[in-house]
Formats: C-alpha cells, structure tokens, sequence
C-alpha cells in the first residue's frame, strides 16, 4: 500500500482540533465524577453493583447508541458545530441536574441524558477532522486527539479526585443549595456549569473551511446525499468490518469493566477514601497512557513505512493477547503494588493498539457517508462493551460483593474477551488492504 501523501494544514483545522480535545476533557470529566463518587453514592441510595453497572454501562449506553444514530443524521444535514454546540449544553445540563438526584431512577435518567448527548462527540469527531486535515496529517491530528483525549480521562481522574477533596474539606462553606451536600453532588453541579463557555468555542469551527475553500465545500461530506448507500459496500467488506469492529467491540468488553470498576475496586480491597482512589487511579492511568501512547509512537517509526495505516491491525493481536494475563494478574495477585502493575501493563497494551485506530476507521469508510456509518457501528461498539460493567456487576453481586469480587470479575469476563479480540483482528486484517485501497478510489471519484 503506498504511503499517505503529506499535506498543509490551516490554523483554523489545529483550532478546531484543539477545540474537540477541550471538548472531550469536558466530556470524560462529567463521567469520572460517577466513578470517583461510586462509594458515597452507593452508600447514601443505597445502590446495588448491578445498578452501579448500569449507571456505568449498558444503561447509559443504550440510550447513547438510540440517541447517536440521529444526532450524527442530524449533523451532517444542519452542521457539525451547530449539533455538537447543543450537545454540549444538554450534556452538561444533566450533568448538573445529577447532583441533586433524589434515588437511582433520577440518577439515572440525568446520566442517560448525559450519554446521549454525549454520542454526537465522536461521530463529529470523525466528520470534521477529514475536513480540516489530509493525508499524514490526519493520521497525526487522529493520534494528537486520541492522545489527549486519553490523558484527559487520566488528568480527569486526578482533578476529580482533588476537586473531591476540596469539597469534603469545604461542604459547609459552599453557597446556597450546595452548602453541606455530598461531595459527588457539588462536583456535579460544578462541572455542569462550565459547559456553555465550551458550547461557544465549538460554533466557531465550522465556518473556516468553508471559507477557505469556497464552491468546493459542496464536496465537503459534512452536506451527505440523501441517496447515499452504505449497504452494498459493507457487503463487499464484510470480512474487514465485521473482524475491525468485532475486535473493538470485544476489546471494549476487556478494558470498559477496568475503567468503570478499578476505582471502586481498589476502594474495597485496600479501604480508601475517594480522594486517594482518585488521585492513585488518576495517576496510574496517566502513566498508562503516556506509556501506551509513547509505545504507539515507537511502532510506527520502527514499522510505519512498511505497513503504513495497516500497522494497528499487525501489532493488534499481539497486544490485546499481551492484556489478557495482564487482566488476570489483577485478580490473582494479593498486594497493592500487584494489582497495579497487572492494571498498569493490561492498559499499556490496549492503549498501544488503540491510539492508532481512528485512522483506520476513517479510511474503512468512504467520505460520502462516513459520518453516518461511524455513528452506527460506534454504537454498536458501545453497546458490545458497555456490556463489560454490567456482567462484571452482576457477577461480583452473585459472588458477594467481597472485596475482591470485582477484580475476579473483571478477570473472568476480561480474559476471554481480550483473547477473542486477538482473534478477530487476525481475521479482519486480511482483507483490510483491499477495503482501504477502495476507499482511496471512491473518494478521488466522488472529489
């Protein structure tokens, strides 16, 4: 496969990367305040893991992936900026309203409407980055946002634990209603009302390159045509969709219960508090991600001329299969600094393979209809591994909720997962050099 041509990028593409990072630190700082705040949580509503899991998991994802589908129809007929602007305020709307929730239901339904506006992000993400950038610099502008979106949820993690500790520190002197609320509530409400300032630095994305390309914006897949059909190509592709996705979904089925559950499980096993749970937590992923990333990086200089976009589904099977053990070490190792370093090589081999992968997902998919089939098989991936916190409670609640329940948990649904994800990107990646190699072909006709 030839190598990716280079191209320029304008200031107004690295503003509107820039832009979409903020937006996604935002978006994982709303869903780690649920994950920092599990314990009180469950402690004051008195909540089961299995409702854990749904406010974790399959719950909230559900209704991201019915949400997904229109809002990513409705932003290639109205706008990206425009929707993903709206998304924002919603989104952080209910991220404040969660903080004066009155029982599991009402917790609920305010993360539901979290997640669903929340599902436009990365389907906006994969429309407006093509826009802005080609060539080899959208696969650095896909790794630059992968990184720091990643190392926003570790930054995230460790702000949420400081912010944890301030409030605790300080409930009596908040004003108003926050004034002696739980810690997990004023965070809520805190974080939700920042929202709108990042709302306005989206609708300023939009109008640039349009601007600077003028009638060839009508090219621009950001204006789809209604007639557009994705079917016939799919079925052309099976084998390289269905082993690509089914990989991911898998693979989020291994990592999804490891970062929905490390936090309460190291609470449990090790009695800490939220505020040492945040900022340990915080800092291993940090050093997770930093690592994984750097790992990243390295491949692509050792391999990346030779494989080019190809290289994530090479070195894919390998490390996903590196994670499972890795996985297991975190259930069968009894001490504080074991758990951490099978967590800390179980991420490091995810992270690795995952920071590569957007790129790869953008050229499975023709331009004329990226945005709509990004949203749906991105929910379909969701939906796979939101399932992972969901069994992972629902098995730790029929093991007793012992303290090392979760972590057995997450090993006995982890492992498998993981080794199944090997598998399936073996047999996708077969037939990827030939999706790809289309891809280049409809889009150089249809530009």
């Amino acid at each position: 496969m030839p190598p990716l041509p280079r191209a320029a990028a304008s200031r107004a593409a690295w503003y509107a990367l820039a832009v979409l990072v903020g937006v996604a630190l935002l978006r994982w700082t709303d869903q780690v305040i649920v994950i920092v705040g599990t314990e009180p949580m469950r402690r004051e509503l008195a909540l089961t893991d299995l409702q854990l899991g749904l406010l974790q998991g399959l719950g909230v994802t559900l209704a991201a992936a019915l949400g997904g589908i229109p809002l990513a129809w409705l932003a290639d007929r109205y706008g990206n900026s425009r929707v993903l602007a709206a998304c924002v305020v919603f989104w952080s709307a209910a991220t404040a309203m969660r903080g004066f929730a009155r029982d599991f239901q009402q917790v609920m339904a305010s993360t539901a409407g979290m997640a669903i506006a929340e599902a436009a992000l990365m389907p906006v993400v994969y429309a407006i980055l093509p826009r802005h950038f080609q060539g080899r610099q959208l696969a650095t502008a896909n790794l630059v946002f992968y990184a720091c979106s990643s190392l926003g949820y570790s930054a995230a993690m460790v702000l949420c634990g400081l912010l944890f500790r301030f409030l605790d520190t300080h409930a009596q002197e908040l004003p108003g209603l926050l004034r002696g609320m739980e810690s997990w509530r004023s965070a809520s409400f805190a974080v939700g009302v920042v929202g709108p300032v990042f709302a306005l630095a989206v609708l300023f994305i939009a109008d640039a390159p349009r601007r600077r390309l003028g009638r060839a914006a009508a090219s621009i897949p950001s204006a789809l045509p209604a007639d557009a059909a994705p079917w016939p190509f799919v079925r052309r592709h099976a084998r390289t969709l269905l082993g690509l996705y089914g990989a991911a979904t898998l693979t989020g089925l291994a990592l999804g219960p490891l970062l929905a559950w490390i936090a309460p499980a190291m609470a449990r096993k090790f009695g800490l508090q939220p505020a040492e749970v945040g900022t340990q937590v915080g800092t291993l992923l940090l050093s997770a991600t930093v690592t994984g990333i750097a790992l990243s990086a390295l491949f692509q200089r050792l391999w990346g001329a030779r494989w080019g976009v190809l290289l994530p589904l090479r070195i894919g099977p390998w490390l996903t299969a590196l994670s499972a053990p890795a996985i297991a070490a975190t259930a069968l190792l009894p001490s504080h600094a074991g758990v951490r370093v099978g967590l800390f090589v179980a991420l490091v081999a995810l992270i690795a393979f995952n920071a590569n992968m957007p790129s790869v997902y953008q050229l499975t998919l023709p331009a004329s209809y990226r945005a709509r089939m990004s949203a749906v098989t991105l929910s379909l991936v969701a939906v796979g591994g939101a399932l992972g916190p969901v069994l992972v409670g629902a098995l730790s609640d029929a093991m007793g909720a012992s303290a090392d329940a979760l972590l057995q948990a997450c090993a006995w649904i982890g492992v498998p997962c993981a080794l199944l994800a090997a598998l399936a990107m073996h047999w996708g990646s077969t037939a990827a050099a030939a999706t790809i190699d289309e891809v280049r072909r409809l889009d150089s006709r249809d530009a």
